[in-house]
């Protein structure tokens, strides 16, 4: 007797316009919604750090002066409204405008990498789950690079996987802009997207694939010149330095457990990580039931391999690499979250660490992680939508 194994095949499906109302338009139309009420009734701005961008944005729009430092790019992106509107509409209006704007944005694009891993139905709840995560919902009204930074990022991971030569230009162009805002973001991008590019080459490996794998792998790493000279006068140690001294088993123990903290009440808590270990643990089952098969027999199940597929041909596909590349973005982030997140002060020669940082830098791994959560999500559907079909 054989045991048909594939969990939601529903994923591949396109998702049928209610009323003539297509997905990305609820998600678009939802977004917008839900932060135009944030700002109305959150009129007074929460967040220190944004009056010094704004400042700094009325000085480059009126003045016109640039000064390469970091945080630029997020500034020119601030003055330029600043520079067309003036202050007829009022800076504090026009910079949450802004920032709605690069919400919808983002959302868009956590629905397109959605449908590039499965399909519409993951990128829909996904990106669904996005739009009301406490974090980036508190802070998409804030004119901080937060959310800035997460936007180009993922945009730049999705030009990343898209096959044109301008999509790759596009790619870098992004990168460098996320990196040059946030410098830390070098080892976070920098290294999926070079995984991607590797795993791409295997894939047909010519002597013109490898020459431009080596260009791109020396154009995403030649910023690194940049940041290790910044980050000494920023934080007072290197790059190498900081890794020693921060990443730790504790600190990185505490970063896991604010990724996680959803809830006061830790039952909640331990649930949702339940629930997100569950969807990575059926995706991998998935991918496996692409070139594996269970069969049962009698009381016990037994695998076989299928011989129209490989593993090679399966784990090289566009949509595990596409995951693939997420997934190693998120386990980045989070090292790199423990090594810059942290602040410190030093007294008498001694160093001490506060064991907390602000949670707005939790917002692009909290997003990812509506991925597994939607795919928990999707087999439910998959039931439900078997069940009305028949």
């Amino acid at each position: 007797m054989k045991f048909k194994f594939d969990i939601v095949p529903v994923l591949k499906r396109h998702i049928t316009p209610i009323f003539g109302i297509t997905p990305i338009f609820v998600l678009l139309s939802l977004t917008i919604a839900t932060r135009l009420l944030l700002t109305i009734n959150a009129p007074i701005m929460y967040h220190f750090d944004s009056y010094g961008y704004i400042s700094k944005a009325i000085d480059l729009s009126s003045r016109g002066e640039i000064q390469l430092s970091v945080g630029m790019p997020f500034v020119i992106f601030l003055g330029v409204p600043f520079y067309i509107f003036g202050s007829t509409l009022g800076v504090i209006l026009v910079s949450r405008i802004l920032m709605v704007l690069l919400s919808t944005l983002l959302i868009y694009v956590i629905y397109l990498l959605g449908l590039r891993m499965s399909g519409k139905l993951l990128g829909f709840i996904a990106a669904l789950l996005a739009i009301f995560e406490p974090f980036f919902l508190s802070y998409s009204i804030v004119p901080h690079n937060d959310i800035f930074v997460v936007a180009l990022a993922l945009v730049a991971v999705y030009f990343v996987t898209s096959k044109t030569r301008v999509s790759t230009v596009l790619a870098l162009v992004f990168t460098y802009i996320v990196i040059f805002t946030r410098p830390e973001f070098l080892v976070v991008l920098a290294i999926p997207m070079l995984v991607f590019y590797f795993l791409k080459l295997s894939k047909a490996v010519s002597v013109r694939a490898i020459i431009n794998f080596v260009l791109l792998s020396s154009l995403y790493i030649s910023p690194f010149i940049w940041v290790s000279s910044v980050y000494p006068t920023v934080t007072r140690f290197s790059v190498i330095e900081k890794f020693t001294l921060f990443l730790r088993p504790d600190l990185l123990k505490l970063t896991l457990e604010s990724l996680f903290k959803f809830y006061d009440q830790e039952f909640l808590n331990q649930i949702f990580f339940a629930l997100f270990g569950l969807g990575i643990g059926l995706a991998l089952l998935n991918t496996l039931g692409k070139f594996i098969v269970f069969e049962k027999r009698g009381k016990a199940f037994s695998i076989r391999q299928k011989k129209d597929k490989s593993i090679r041909e399966v784990l090289l596909s566009d949509r595990a690499m596409v995951t693939f590349c997420l997934f190693l973005l998120s386990l980045i982030h989070i090292v790199i979250l423990t090594v810059y997140g942290y602040g410190y002060f030093i007294v008498d020669g001694t160093l001490t660490i506060v064991t907390w940082f602000p949670e707005r830098y939790l917002i692009l791994t909290r997003l990812l992680l509506s991925y597994p959560l939607a795919y928990v999500l999707s087999i439910v559907v998959q039931e439900v939508y078997a069940k009305v079909a028949r």
